[in-house]
Formats: structure tokens, sequence, C-alpha cells
């Protein structure tokens, strides 16, 4: 469509107001497919049997059949989260884990990373490269802290609800009639 702008992604206020949590001994990694053949799960699941098997102090929890409300909990308490491999960009599970400050795992198409910024919020990863991504956020405490806090501050510019108004409302009034 000519002359279409597209807005980002908009989550809710409330999780920017989530602390961010405190590293811990077990960490935990999430998963929330809406559709698992999209999603990569499949290759998720295979990744983390070869994780758990080499870090035993690593739990996965896989996201589904449950509320929102429940499923946020589990984000709030997890310290990586997957949100998908095949799609090329990232979507409203990403936007809600980089609110919260998590470091998130989500496949970036190579001609769509010039749009993030660098370095980027989140890793990059596919199912030939998810193994070693997670291998280095399990075991680089402060990677995996920084990348949250990036994760963070970037979902604050893009992805608040009152950043995404104010562009609304600014692309509106830049309309001639």
């Amino acid at each position: 469509v000519p002359g279409a702008v597209i807005l980002n992604r908009l989550v809710s206020r409330e999780l920017f107001e989530v602390g961010t949590s405190e590293p811990k001994k077990e960490i935990t990694i999430a998963h929330a497919p809406t559709n698992r053949a999209i999603k990569g799960t499949q290759d998720i699941l295979d990744v983390m049997n070869k994780i758990k098997s080499a870090h035993p102090h690593v739990k996965f929890i896989l996201v589904e059949n449950m509320s929102n409300r429940d499923a946020l909990e589990h984000y709030k308490t997890c310290d990586i989260l997957i949100d998908q491999l095949r799609i090329g960009w990232y979507g409203v599970l990403a936007c809600e884990a980089m609110a919260l400050g998590k470091a998130v795992v989500t496949y970036v198409r190579d001609d769509l990373t010039y749009s993030l910024p660098s370095p980027l919020p989140l890793e990059n990863a596919n199912k030939d490269t998810l193994y070693d991504c997670l291998t280095r956020l399990i075991s680089d405490v402060d990677y995996r802290l920084a990348l949250g806090d990036r994760a963070k501050e970037y979902a604050l510019a893009n992805h608040h609800p009152d950043v995404i108004a104010k562009k609304s409302i600014d692309r509106y009034e830049a309309v001639t009639l």
C-alpha cells in the first residue's frame, strides 16, 4: 500500500514495571509456541535435550495450553526466552520478554537486521546455531544480563504503548487531506 506505515508491536505497560531478576544457580529457559511448526519447536526441543545433558542446572519450560496470565508468570521467572527459529523476525512473545529484560533468542533474517541497533537487543539464532548461542548465554552471566538490559532498553524505545501512541499521532498529524 503506497504510503503505508507499519507501527511496531506494543506490549503492556505493566511488563516494563517488572524488575529484572537476579542470576540464580538454576537457569530457566522458556519457549512458548503458538504454532510449533512455524516456531521451529521440534528443533528447539532437540537442542534443549543436548543442553540439559551438558548443563544439568538448566531447566526448560514449554509454555503451552495456559492463560496469558499464567504464561506471563513463566516469562517473568525465566532467564532466557526462545521465541522462534523460522519466521525471520521477532514476534509479540519476544517483545514481552524484552520488556521484562530477558535474554531473547530468535531468528532474524540477514536482510532485516539493518533495522535493529548494533549490538542487537536479542540473540539471532537458527537451528544450526541455537546450541552454541544457548551455551554462551548459560555460561556467560554478564553477557546474558547485558543482553537483557539492551533488550529492555530497546523495548522501551520501540514497543512501549506511549511511544507507539506518539508515533501514531505524529503520523496522523503529518497526513494532509
